[in-house]
């Protein structure tokens, strides 16, 4: 994501963590010193922040940011405590990401159902049963330091494409970094196994995971997808 830099100016991220970049008249940040432009900003898998000039988003992709509140500038005069103690993220804890055992399905239902995934024609417990029964190597769940299941994702490899299902993350531990945690597992089994593009579907009027996966790097492939049930 980009953004212009001045000087006063507080920049902060939603997706996948919260990064505040204060600069100051002199052009210095937290990061260094920076020159007044326009930035892109990545924040890297180890945590640290890395600021790209002359690289600019679309007004669509500024629209869905704005609307999803990934992209806040702060204006000079507000105040920056108060608004540090809001947009503070929550302490690191400990994470493991592990394949889907039996005990995890409660919990991975309900983590479905909190985060608005299912819906009535498609059954989490036949769905978690076909994909152990054809790849349970593509169920993960991300769990804390008391083994409570937090995220989860499904991922496939047909020999073309690989595909994402079921990306989720416990809407009390948003902002910690458990999707991108996911996504880059999943991202790396499917590359191990020799899978050249990940595919995922995003239903219309999610503007929060469609600026998350472009904010990862996925595009609109510009396609219209069709499906047809054969259970019925």
């Amino acid at each position: 994501m980009d953004f212009a830099c001045t000087a006063g100016m507080i920049v902060c991220m939603g997706f996948p963590e919260i990064v505040t970049i204060e600069v100051d008249e002199r052009g210095r940040t937290t990061l260094g010193r920076v020159r007044p432009g326009r930035y892109s900003v990545t924040v890297q898998p180890d945590g640290s922040v890395l600021l790209q000039p002359g690289r600019f988003i679309t007004d669509q992709q500024m629209q869905l940011m704005a609307r999803s509140d990934i992209l806040e500038v702060i204006a000079e005069g507000e105040s920056r405590q108060a608004q540090a103690q809001t947009r503070r993220p929550h302490p690191r804890r400990p994470m493991k990401i592990r394949e889907f055992q039996e005990q995890d399905r409660e919990a991975v239902i309900a983590l479905w159902k909190a985060c608005d995934l299912t819906r009535p024609w498609n059954n989490p417990e036949l769905d978690i049963d076909r994909k152990l029964a054809d790849s349970p190597w593509g169920l993960l769940v991300l769990t804390d330091e008391d083994e409570t299941v937090i995220g989860s994702v499904m991922l496939g490899y047909d020999g073309h494409r690989g595909w994402i299902n079921y990306l989720a993350a416990a809407p009390t531990r948003r902002r910690e970094g458990i999707a991108s945690k996911l996504m880059a597992r999943a991202e790396q089994i499917l590359l191990e196994r020799g899978c050249p593009k990940v595919n995922l579907q995003v239903r219309l009027g999610n503007d929060d995971a469609a600026a998350f996966y472009m904010q990862r790097g996925y595009q609109n492939d510009k396609v219209t997808s069709y499906g047809f049930r054969l259970d019925t």
